[in-house]
């Protein structure tokens, strides 16, 4: 699930709880002219993610690929928006896991600065897991 051109940081598999991105793509009548909008499905962004700028989703549920739709030329494939909407899906497991507070202005695609919360959010699920284990263990005997 690591869409991009730098290694995987440790315990990526771990933030993503073992699941990529499943989406929709919808091609607007004015297709290549704007870029499509892509709909994440699973995971589905809660309402209200939808409506604050930090989870980089529109208000309609699609996932806010660019600043703005003039940024898109109807020359690109749309293989970018693909790794654009991978990279979202895990700055979304980042801010879901709470060691971010905000998705990055350009996403990581282009901005490696976040990369290490990967591993940091993997030791905070796993040291969660551990501090239940001894819970569990101690109510079964």
């Amino acid at each position: 699930m690591w869409p991009l051109d730098r290694p995987e940081p440790p315990g990526l598999a771990d933030v993503l709880g073992g699941t990529g991105l499943e989406v929709v793509i919808a091609y607007r009548q004015a297709y290549p002219m704007v870029p499509p909008r892509i709909y994440p499905v699973d995971p589905r962004p809660e309402a209200v993610e939808c409506t604050q700028h930090r989870w980089h989703v529109n208000g309609d549920g699609s996932l806010c690929q660019f600043q703005t739709d003039t940024v898109w030329d109807p020359r690109d494939s749309i293989c970018g928006l693909f790794v654009k909407a991978a990279a979202w899906r895990v700055e979304y497991a980042l801010m879901k896991a709470g060691v971010l507070n905000q998705m990055s202005l350009h996403g990581i695609v282009s901005d490696s600065a976040a990369d290490h919360l990967i591993t940091t959010a993997s030791e905070k699920s796993d040291s969660g897991r551990d501090a239940v284990a001894p819970k569990i263990a101690g109510s079964a005997g």
